[in-house]
């Protein structure tokens, strides 16, 4: 039985997908610049980062954050996040009790989209659109399989977990909340021009790197513990994402049309993924 979690919202899709989410768009003009695949330039980050190369940029965050937070810049965004949390309650509730009610409809919504999409690349396995398919098929099949490890993360993220009965879970909040003010600070520095979006990119997925070691570091002291052996699923997802930055930004824009298909396989691809998405939207729409 998963850990039992007494939810007060389902705020994925406003604050927390605003900060989360926002190291992946500044990754995103990362990639571009350097005009990479996202897989490529993130594997030579963490290589460095695991070497010690980015510590000077940890320290300056940590100086910052601890300074802003003295000097109460932080106070006007953490008021504000938590009457968020407490304004999206009920209806953030209600759609994460429509998501639970047809769970098994997405899922098998899901793997016959994924099926079509490898299929089709078996048959042209050259293609840039070949591989991109591939990396995220990879990846929402990983988040698939560890959703309800990853949803209990981004609650924690939130503070929408009562950690009154497990200090455990409290130790792990309190880190999530101080690495999302620390992304405050960098968003800061970005939105007035103190960093370009290069440099936030790139200090985003550090930030994002260290503070999966932490709490690995938290969750492997506790082997026995239910949360913290979700949490370490979650991280494997969180770790996956980033790689793949490119290509969701790329096949998002094949389905909103700020991308023209260059072949008809993409096109292919651009109607399987839009089918799939209309077809879940219908079925979440019906509640």
């Amino acid at each position: 039985m998963r850990y039992d979690i007494t939810l007060e919202d389902h705020f994925i899709t406003t604050l927390l997908n605003i900060m989360k989410h926002f190291a992946i768009f500044i990754f995103f003009l990362f990639i571009y610049s350097l005009n990479l695949s996202a897989e490529e330039d993130f594997e030579v980050i963490r290589q460095d980062f695991e070497q010690g190369k980015y510590q000077y940029i940890l320290d300056e965050y940590e100086f910052l954050y601890q300074k802003w937070l003295k000097d109460g810049r932080l106070d006007e965004y953490i008021a504000s996040r938590r009457d968020l949390v407490k304004e999206g309650v009920d209806h953030l509730k209600n759609k994460l009790r429509v998501q639970r009610k047809n769970q098994k409809q997405l899922h098998d919504l899901n793997r016959y989209k994924n099926k079509l999409l490898m299929e089709l690349c078996e048959d042209h396995p050259d293609l840039k659109i070949s591989n991109i398919v591939r990396r995220i098929v990879r990846y929402h099949q990983l988040a698939m399989k560890y959703e309800d490890s990853v949803a209990f993360l981004n609650f924690l993220d939130l503070g929408a977990i009562n950690t009154l009965k497990d200090p455990l879970v409290l130790e792990i909040q309190q880190l999530l909340f101080n690495y999302h003010l620390k992304s405050i600070v960098l968003s800061s520095l970005l939105i007035d021009c103190c960093i370009d979006p290069k440099t936030a990119a790139f200090h985003s997925a550090i930030i994002s790197l260290d503070k999966n070691v932490a709490l690995k570091k938290i969750c492997d002291a506790h082997p026995e513990s239910q949360p913290a052996a979700m949490c370490l699923e979650a991280i494997q997802v969180d770790l996956a994402k980033l790689p793949v930055a490119y290509e969701q930004k790329y096949l998002s824009d094949l389905l909103v049309g700020m991308r023209a298909p260059i072949n008809e396989i993409e096109d292919e691809v651009r109607y399987i993924i839009k089918k799939s998405y209309l077809h879940k939207m219908a079925i979440l729409d019906k509640g």
